[in-house]
């Protein structure tokens, strides 16, 4: 949306909420610190054909994965110290030809 017509493109598109836009925009001081106050939801860049500014949507992030449980951590962690002291990778219990130790 080509930021100077933010207010009239709204009105077409939500009418209900251009109210509320006018009230957060004014709020914020202007339509630009608004966009860079809610960076996460919009992004201000320049049309490159148009050589103009404008507002479009910010480009949605995936959210992280889910932290590991408490007791994966500690396992993990472990083993992985265990086997940067010893120089090695962790034994299945086998060796190479396949015998057991």
């Amino acid at each position: 949306i080509v930021a100077s017509q933010i207010f009239k493109d709204v009105r077409t598109l939500a009418p209900e909420q251009e109210e509320g836009l006018r009230t957060e925009v004014r709020q914020a001081g202007s339509v630009k610190k608004f966009v860079f106050q809610n960076f996460e939801h919009f992004e201000w860049y320049l049309q490159e054909n148009a050589r103009t500014e404008a507002v479009r949507l910010a480009k949605v992030q995936p959210p992280p994965p889910p932290p590991l449980p408490a007791e994966s951590q500690d396992v993990a962690v472990a083993a992985s110290e265990g086997d940067a002291a010893a120089g090695q990778l962790p034994r299945s219990g086998a060796d190479d030809d396949g015998s057991e130790e």
